[in-house]
């Protein structure tokens, strides 16, 4: 039979499931695709650049712009 998993077991493990926290402002920081565009040289085509970035309350103005 399967072992019963409490609720403390549970609260125990979303706890330790990765969550990081700043560790300027101490808020759970929550990463992002961040996509924008950037023009190529001799085509003059745009071509879109995608990274992952951390965002947390203390730089959440900087990178979403609010």
């Amino acid at each position: 039979m399967a072992k019963q998993q409490t609720f403390s077991d549970k609260v125990a493990k979303a706890q330790s499931s990765g969550l990081h926290k700043c560790p300027v402002c101490d808020t759970p920081v929550t990463h992002i695709r961040v996509i924008s565009p950037t023009q190529q040289g001799a085509s003059g085509g745009y071509r879109f650049q995608r990274r992952i970035q951390a965002v947390c309350k203390c730089n959440s103005a900087e990178v979403l712009g609010n």
